[in-house]
């Protein structure tokens, strides 16, 4: 029975190691997802901003640049929008697969919860049976050694009577004037 209770106990230990796991677990893909919905948006202003710049007519733009390197400055912002773009789908398509391992990991985990779970009361049921079993047998030997008792009660009391039996008999026979020899057997 107590190695049972250190089981469950054990198993107890588990179940609520595996909850603050899950809840760990959950608050990270929460920030995964949060930084994900982020990166979303700023794509978001980012293909706004790539929209505005495309729709200016080049020519427009150089004429109205004072300087050739406004113009030039104006092209390498395009790249540049692009560049950041890529980067951040790259990052989105990295924390996309983060998401599902993270979720991949927390229904692990969950599936060990319940496993847990399951132990946890077959271990329980396990402990109710062998203390039933025990009270069972105490009951059972209890009950046994009642009796026991009072067939060696009896034997004491027979055992008392033949010896009464036998001295009155010894007597008799001393009173007869027969010879009595007392041989002891050894082993």
């Amino acid at each position: 029975i107590l190695k049972l209770q250190t089981q469950i106990k054990l198993i107890q230990k588990n179940i609520e190691t595996a909850k603050i796991e899950i809840k760990q677990m959950q608050e990270e893909i929460f920030d995964t997802e949060q930084s994900i919905i982020k990166q979303k948006n700023i794509i978001s202003s980012l293909i706004i901003d790539i929209y505005e710049y495309d729709n200016k007519d080049l020519m427009a733009v150089l004429l109205a640049s004072k300087k050739l390197s406004d113009f030039t400055n104006y092209a390498q912002q395009t790249n540049h929008f692009t560049q950041k773009l890529l980067a951040i789908l790259y990052d989105i398509k990295l924390e996309k697969s983060k998401l599902e391992d993270q979720r991949q990991a927390l229904e692990i985990k969950k599936s060990d919860l319940e496993k847990f779970y399951q132990e946890d009361i077959i271990q329980q049921s396990n402990l109710g049976i062998n203390k039933e079993n025990k009270n069972d047998l105490l009951i059972k030997s209890r009950g046994q050694e009642k009796y026991y008792q009072s067939l060696l009660t009896e034997v004491e009391k027979k055992k008392a009577q033949f010896f009464d039996e036998l001295r009155t008999l010894e007597k008799q026979a001393l009173n007869e004037g027969a010879f009595i020899v007392h041989i002891k057997a050894e082993k």
